[in-house]
């Protein structure tokens, strides 16, 4: 049931090949039925499959379909079109293929189903009219279904969920609520349907005064769909056939066992309004709904029929051969024939109660059913019982606990389960030890000879022993062999726990060596110069050492006392994300596993955990000499920039330079700035120095971690009017300020006593959730960093906290009068919320006092100034404001951004033209991408941080997913310098994606393994981009004259002299 090391190479090739079949096998597939192939679909895509003829004769498309179509159920599924590819196409999927696929079929034929048009031809895919359903049952339905929870309950929880309070959930926020508070209907599909039919005026969000109807409604198509679910086969389950609507039928009630009108097939034939032979789950509601409209208004106690499972050759229907339905079992050959008794099972002590097991199998078990699946059983050892997360022992002791075959594990079966995981992972720790590194699922003759003695085997009988295990003589013992061996053998031996060291791992140069980790790779394996011991131990920690191990201990899930560099790395980020640095990071590592084992053992962890400070104290000044495309390389200039926070006097800096390229690559790596500063300078990295990031010439100079001019629009930095400190005091927070200092203490993990703007935004984020619009929280964070530090340090913070609020107060009011995602007052926007502000007299002129740029619109820096001018108190507290409405529409809809407005502020000096982006063809329709957007976005604010950004392009747009051209992308679309992409610039920002994935993969291609570009490798580069002359290109792209070529100067040549190659 896993895939295992050995196996995992073939695998990916395995899904490379089966992806190939699936595009060309979907691009003859229709929108509707995407996993159904119809003689129209096979015609479409016939010409690239090859050697099929357009005739109904042998040979042609439909004696073809014929012989797919395997069980004849008048449309070829995926699997049928996989084997006959397989056995005559074999080869097809082994190439890569140039040629573009025919467009998708995507509009019905109303007679046919098929994707055709009136000519006959395929049709490109249109934008879906509406997908709201049709059908959906009435009110009068809807108002007899009892529920759980009352209307004020249901209002809560949307109400909670609704952290901005602008009256909207999205599917993604709906989605959470039904997970978190109604577990027994987290099913997709009636969701789905609940969700497009409670959306009354189509905004794609439910609306407040919609929430406690649309809870109905998936209540209502739960139970339609639990129905409708147990009348599908496992493979098919969003399909039903007409043996699965006899399954059925006896609960529907009315539906005679006949072929006569009223009987299953008449029924049948009704329900399929698209004649696709099978009905889908839409179908059925739409018939339930007209002719059954009351089934799903009440709670039905009789237990649905078994869910059909086990397909019949034949009809593919999951069917026994007396024509009932079967539950599906576990293939004989993987069921355990030898299990341990059960009085050896109720000797094992177990840390958990009885009690206390089933209360996680029913906090795992969402929708109630009693029954829990291998993934769902996975997820409550990864989380309860982290000791035991081996796959091996699991899955048996899964197949051994599945009593009655059923392929899950009931409430009745968990507590024995538990103890059936805990008596094999016994076994597996003695069979692992035996096992060497590369052979972690193979016990050899030397394996066993080294864990003979814990079993009671006399060396002079491992042989025979080893042969007795060895059952297939396969040469090797595997898990199973082992485990039965051992269970008729030695069964009270995994009764209890036992010590097993690992078997040292066998070396042709070091017959004698300690078990290792696998290798690190040659570029991590550096000339290393670790810090004293003694300057080590002046580094402190807020975290005491017992609090550090405690978190070593929950970090080693396994309890063998080690940590690999993947659980380190996990630590970092969840735990220390300031020190989340992978070069640091990896140096502490090799720095801190003084045994070369390739782990951290509990011993080494605290004087780890100091080493990775001390090295990131080292990166941070390192970092600030190197250019943003650079920071793995330090340049002369670069050290020129940092001497002095280093306290290397201006005239020893070229001599030191020298001294630090030790490997003469006139480049020092940050390798060789450790070596030298450890010698040289070994208490600079005691403490945190704050240094300015180095600036190419001629950018803007650099702000230590401060706003960009854009977030504060309508004002410069210096013409911030921050609220007065008598104001502040009249403000409350209902955390104490020693409460508010527990969170800056908490999210302050280097100690150092200040917070970035990214770990303020983390607090808020976390702990504030309620505060998360991006423009009141950037102006209160330069509000209150009283001393221009470009941080908030642990004094100011709880001042800062009051800002934060009080300017909340100001963006409730701004947002109320502005129209959606448009973050801009106008006049009548301001007139809006006029007389809740306590603007008195002539609103055009307080419009134009407030517009101290003369934009023709207000901005929050402007409106926030003058509030704290003239109404310096109202922001003391809350307001309850009505969103401003237009009267034109009936839901909110973004304005177009002119371009003088869009172009004003910080624009990066060069980026691809308007008129070559808009050559850009994208694959999705600026509607779908919009979605993606609105996806991501979960607070609905119309930004997007980088992360946030990043998560998107892994998620909906891989083939984008190179982080230096997205980088790039996303400081060139960030066209008001805010640091987020907005809702408006987001189509254009993909277009700009697409563009520098297209340069990077150019400059890839010549590039060195540390992204440089050579004068050689531009010179081999040169045909592609039309350079005749490279040694004058070269020149003119090294703008920093360090004598290589970066991707930014690479790309700024290319938009300057080749704008059109990144189409």
């Amino acid at each position: 049931g896993y895939i295992e090391r050995n196996e995992y190479f073939k695998f990916l090739r395995m899904v490379k090949y089966y992806t190939t079949l699936w595009e060309l096998y979907d691009a003859g597939t229709d929108d509707e039925d995407e996993d159904r192939l119809k003689v129209k679909g096979l015609e479409h895509i016939a010409p690239y499959i090859g050697g099929i003829e357009d005739t109904d004769n042998d040979g042609g498309v439909g004696a073809v379909f014929e012989e797919m179509d395997a069980n004849k159920g008048g449309v070829v599924l995926f699997e049928e079109f996989c084997e006959w590819m397989i056995t005559n196409r074999p080869e097809y999927a082994t190439v890569d293929h140039e040629e573009a696929l025919p467009e998708k079929q995507v509009e019905s034929d109303n007679a046919t189903g098929n994707a055709i048009g009136a000519d006959g031809k395929f049709k490109a895919k249109p934008l879906p009219k509406s997908t709201k359903p049709t059908v959906v049952p009435s009110k009068e339905m809807l108002d007899k279904i009892v529920m759980t929870k009352s209307r004020e309950e249901a209002i809560a929880i949307f109400d909670t969920t609704d952290t901005n309070g602008n009256g909207f959930l999205s599917l993604a926020e709906i989605d959470k609520t039904i997970v978190t508070s109604f577990p027994k209907w987290n099913y997709k599909k009636p969701l789905m349907r609940a969700f497009k039919a409670s959306d009354q005026d189509d905004t794609g969000y439910i609306e407040r005064n919609e929430y406690f109807k649309f809870l109905r409604m998936v209540k209502y198509y739960t139970t339609l769909w639990e129905l409708y679910d147990a009348g599908t086969d496992d493979e098919d389950e969003d399909r039903l056939k007409v043996k699965g609507l006899e399954h059925i039928a006896p609960y529907i009630g009315g539906i005679e066992d006949t072929d006569n009108d009223g009987g299953v097939g008449a029924v049948f034939e009704e329900m399929d309004a698209n004649k696709g032979g099978v009905v889908l789950f839409e179908e059925f509601c739409e018939w339930m709904i007209t002719n059954r409209p009351e089934y799903a208004t009440v709670d039905h106690e009789e237990a649905l029929p078994e869910k059909q499972v086990e397909s019949d050759n034949a009809t593919g229907n999951a069917i026994g051969a007396d024509g009932k339905f079967k539950a599906k079992p576990l293939p004989k050959s993987t069921k355990p024939t030898v299990v341990p008794s059960k009085e050896m099972l109720d000797k094992i002590v177990m840390t958990k109660s009885r009690e206390e097991a089933i209360a996680i199998f029913d906090t795992t078990d969402t929708n109630g059913n009693g029954f829990l699946s291998l993934a769902e059983i996975d997820k409550t050892i990864v989380t309860s019982f982290p000791k035991w997360n081996y796959k091996k022992p699991l899955m048996r002791a899964f197949k051994a606990s599945d009593q009655d075959d059923t392929g899950y594990i009931e409430r009745n079966e968990y507590f024995k389960f538990l103890r059936s995981v805990s008596y094999f992972n016994g076994l597996w720790k003695l069979y692992d030890a035996g096992t060497a590194d590369d052979d972690s699922d193979r016990l050899s003759p030397d394996g066993l000879k080294y864990i003979a003695d814990h079993i009671g085997i006399m060396n002079s009988d491992v042989g025979a022993v080893f042969d007795k295990m060895d059952v297939n003589k396969g040469g090797y013992v595997l898990f199973e062999e082992f485990c039965n061996w051992m269970i008729n053998n030695h069964p009270e031996y995994a009764i209890k726990e036992h010590r097993v060291t690992l078997r040292k791992k066998s070396s042709s140069n070091d017959t004698d060596a300690r078990f290792k980790a696998r290798p690190l790779p040659e570029s991590l394996r550096v000339s290393n110069i670790p810090p004293p011991a003694e300057i080590l131990n002046q580094i402190k920690f807020i975290s005491t050492r017992e609090d550090i191990i405690e978190l070593f201990d929950a970090s080693d899930a396994n309890g063998n006392g080690f940590l690999s560099l993947a659980e380190i790395d996990r630590i970092v980020v969840e735990r220390y994300p300031s020190f989340n640095h992978k070069k640091p990071l990896f140096r502490a590592y090799i720095s801190g596993d003084k045994d070369s084992s390739g782990f951290i053992e509990r011993k080494e962890y605290f004087q780890f955990l100091k080493m990775a400070k001390y090295y990131y104290h080292l990166w941070m000044v390192f970092s600030a000499g190197t250019l943003e495309d650079d920071s793995g390389r330090l340049t002369l200039e670069g050290l020129e920039w940092i001497a002095s926070s280093l306290d290397i006097p201006s005239d020893t800096v070229s001599q030191t330079f020298t001294d630090m390229d030790k490997n003469n690559g006139k480049i020092v790596l940050f390798d060789e700035f450790c070596n030298w500063m450890v010698v040289n300078r070994p208490e600079w990295a005691i403490e945190y120095h704050p240094v300015p990031k180095r600036q190419l010439a001629g950018s803007q100079p650099f702000k230590a971690r401060g706003i960009p001019e854009g977030l504060l629009e309508g004002t410069k930095q210096s013409q911030v009017v921050a609220p007065l400190t008598e104001i502040l005091e009249m403000v409350t927070l209902e955390a104490s300020r020693e409460e508010a200092i527990k969170t800056f203490d908490a999210t302050d993990v280097n100690g150092n006593g200040i917070l970035s703007l990214a770990e303020i935004d983390k607090i808020v984020v976390e702990q504030y959730p309620q505060f998360n619009y991006k423009k009141p929280l950037f102006r209160a964070y330069k509000t209150g960093d009283q001393d221009g530090s470009g941080f908030i340090g642990r004094d100011e913070y709880f001042n800062f906290l009051k800002t934060v609020k009080y300017y909340n107060h100001l963006w409730t009011a701004y947002s109320c009068g502005t129209v959606e995602y448009e973050d801009r007052l106008d006049l009548e926007g301001l007139k809006w919320v006029a007389t809740e502000i306590g603007i008195k007299g002539d609103i055009s002129t307080v419009f134009d006092d407030m517009d101290t740029n003369k934009g023709g619109y207000v901005l929050f820096g402007e409106f926030s100034n003058w509030m704290i001018t003239n109404q310096p108190e109202w922001a003391v507290k809350g307001h309850n404001l009505g969103k401003r409405e237009l009267q034109v529409y009936t839901s909110f809809r973004a304005l177009s951004v002119p371009k003088a407005v869009a172009n004003s502020n910080g624009t990066p000096s060069i980026s691809p033209p308007d008129e070559i982006l808009e050559r850009i063809n994208l694959e999705k329709t600026k509607e779908e991408i919009i979605e993606t957007f609105n996806a991501t976005d979960n607070n609905d604010n119309g930004y997007l941080s980088l992360a946030e950004i990043d998560k998107v392009v892994v998620e909906s747009f891989p083939e984008f997913n190179h982080k230096k051209a997205l980088l790039r992308a996303f400081h060139a679309a960030d066209r008001d310098n805010t640091g987020y992409i907005e809702r408006n610039e987001y189509f254009k920002f993909l277009k700009m994606v697409k563009y520098y994935t297209k340069l990077w993969l150019c400059f890839k291609e010549e590039a060195d393994e540390d992204d440089r570009l050579t004068l050689e490798a531009l010179e081999s580069l040169a045909p592609e981009i039309l350079v005749d002359n490279p040694d004058e290109v070269f020149t003119e792209m090294d703008r920093n004259k360090g004598g290589i070529v970066l991707f930014e100067e690479f790309c700024y040549w290319m938009i300057t002299n080749r704008p059109e190659h990144g189409v």
